[in-house]
């Protein structure tokens, strides 16, 4: 699960695509009386591209740009202190810290802030529906596309994936070192996915046999270590089966056998007609 809409009395709490528990769509609201919040809460916008800040920018000067912004009003600037003023490639960094004694937030709570000089924006309030639900499989290419049909405004041949996080369940996304619209060197982002593909089990076609028919309806099916595939029947008879499911050979047997399974480590079980199991034989 995850939190969205923050404040001080509320909050959404939404469940994660990779979810195995819970309906992703569902949602509940909570409500609540919190002694301390998150800069989070009161700071939603942390990028702000286009501004002059001159060869010193002043903490001052950067507290006014960002409660200059609607969504960042909220913040008591008397409440804070901006830190760590750094530039790099036409991008001033600089951290949003708390001071000490604050009776709104939490005295730990720090937030990292982008300021440039160009349109450059933090990737993280482009994409941000970073839960894209079902995807067919878990290969870079399918992701990507995901990605890009859920955030029409991202430019996703800029960005790429940080390094060995592809996982059946999320993905860590980052800025392309030659990006020209995002914020190089920013965090990445997270995003949670299940892969799912809902044509896999559904029929496809019927197995023609040529040259011989079951005796009776298929109960089940086992493939064995060695390769071979065993079908167990209504009428109590075993058939080895070629890998494209038609008949290889009836098996002789003296006693009536149909359900099958093989066990971890190489022994094949099967079930007959007066309540037995019986062994057989895998070679």
């Amino acid at each position: 699960m995850y939190v969205k809409n923050a404040t001080k009395i509320s909050a959404t709490v939404r469940v994660k695509s990779s979810s195995s528990l819970y309906d992703p769509n569902s949602s509940v609201d909570v409500h609540f009386g919190a002694r301390y919040v998150t800069l989070a809460t009161d700071v939603k916008q942390r990028s702000f591209p286009n501004v002059n800040l001159g060869e010193k920018p002043d903490p001052e000067k950067l507290k006014a740009i960002v409660t200059g912004v609607d969504v960042n009003n909220d913040l008591r600037t008397d409440e804070v202190q901006i830190k760590n003023i750094q530039e790099t490639n036409g991008t001033v960094t600089a951290v949003l810290t708390v001071i000490e004694g604050s009776k709104i937030y939490l005295v730990t709570d720090t937030l990292k802030l982008y300021f440039s000089s160009n349109n450059r924006k933090l990737l993280s309030e482009v994409l941000t529906n970073q839960e894209l639900g079902d995807i067919l499989n878990k290969e870079p290419e399918t992701i990507i596309n995901k990605i890009g049909e859920l955030n029409p405004e991202v430019y996703v041949n800029e960005i790429e994936f940080v390094a060995d996080s592809i996982t059946s369940e999320q993905a860590l996304i980052k800025v392309r070192t030659d990006s020209v619209n995002y914020i190089i060197n920013s965090e990445s982002v997270t995003v949670n996915y299940r892969v799912f593909n809902p044509n896999i089990g559904t029929i496809k076609s019927v197995v023609e046999q040529p040259d011989e028919n079951f005796d009776g309806e298929v109960l089940s099916l086992v493939q064995l270590d060695t390769g071979i595939i065993l079908a167990g029947t209504y009428r109590e008879s075993i058939y080895q089966l070629n890998p494209d499911g038609t008949i290889k050979a009836k098996i002789d047997n003296n006693h009536y056998l149909k359900s099958l399974v093989q066990l971890k480590d190489g022994t094949i079980l099967a079930a007959g007609n007066k309540r037995d199991i019986y062994y057989l034989n895998n070679q």
